[in-house]
Parts: C-alpha cells; structure tokens; sequence
C-alpha cells in the first residue's frame, strides 16, 4: 500500500485496539487518527520494517453494539469533519429500503 493511500485510508477513522511500538504505547483504542498520528506510524514502520503490526480500525462491519451502529464506528462526515448521527430518520430510511429489496418510494399503497 501506498503511503497516500495509507494515509486516506486513515486519517477521520477510530482506532479498535492500542498500538504499541516495543513496550509503549503511542495510540489509545477509541483515539482519533489525524495527520500527526499516520506520521508516527509511518515514522515507526520506516525504523523497523519487520516488526509492524496491524492496526485495526472502527467500522460499522466490526461494531459490537447491541442496538444499533455507534458514532465511532459509523465515522465522521467529510463535510465538516464531526463524527455522523444517523439519527431516527435515517434509521427508518434504511430499514425502510431494507425491507424492500433496496428501492424505496414515495408513494403510498392501498392494500
């Protein structure tokens, strides 16, 4: 992978797990990944090539909550850079398209 694409790959996501470079930790689970944070992982893989570990990030595919897709899983907008509430409607939209094979429509039915 490319460093640029490492790096959009990155940077508005949530961390899942610590990472530690030998015995110190340099970013906590649930941390925010900004541009300073990819520079120290790009900085320590450089210094030791063989010994980089994986970094797991939030998504909604690997969200454990019970209910529903929490905000540090689901992101944060581009738009103005917040973490996104999907908020009732939304949620109603999507079961709604769900529930009807991915096609939703305005109009009403008379059964």
């Amino acid at each position: 992978m490319t460093e640029k694409l490492f790096v959009q790959t990155l940077i508005g996501r949530v961390l899942a797990d610590d990472i530690y470079i030998g015995s110190r930790c340099i970013a906590a689970r649930n941390q925010d990944i900004g541009i300073g944070l990819v520079n120290r992982f790009i900085t320590a893989f450089r210094a030791q090539p063989f010994r980089a570990q994986p970094i797991y990030i939030r998504t909604p595919f690997t969200c454990r909550s019970t209910s529903r897709i929490c905000q540090l899983c689901y992101g944060r907008s581009p738009t103005h850079g917040d973490l996104v509430e999907l908020g009732e409607a939304g949620t109603q939209l999507t079961l709604r398209t769900f529930h009807t094979g991915g096609v939703f429509t305005w109009g009403t039915v008379d059964l």
